[in-house]
């Protein structure tokens, strides 16, 4: 399986694959070292709140995929609901 990954800065794309990998790896083990980990797509936060911005960079996400897949969107929601 690939995973497409969008987060909004530096921090989260450090974070990233070692976030994963333990996620997955407490799911299934073996699937940990088998997953296609995209390079992750960046934006800034507030376009990743605006729908049609947020709709544009899945699109962009899941054209990277060339069999199953699935897309992370990785927000830091310190100051603002992310579910609004």
């Amino acid at each position: 399986m690939e995973i497409a990954c969008i987060v909004e800065g530096d921090g989260e794309e450090e974070a990233l694959p070692v976030l994963l990998r333990r996620v997955i790896g407490e799911v299934d083990p073996q699937f940990a070292w088998t997953a296609v980990l995209h390079p992750p797509i960046r934006r800034p936060k507030d376009r990743l709140y605006q729908r049609d911005s947020l709709v544009q960079v899945v699109e962009i996400a899941a054209r990277q995929f060339t069999g199953r897949g699935a897309i992370l969107v990785l927000i830091d929601a310190d100051d603002k609901c992310p579910a609004s």
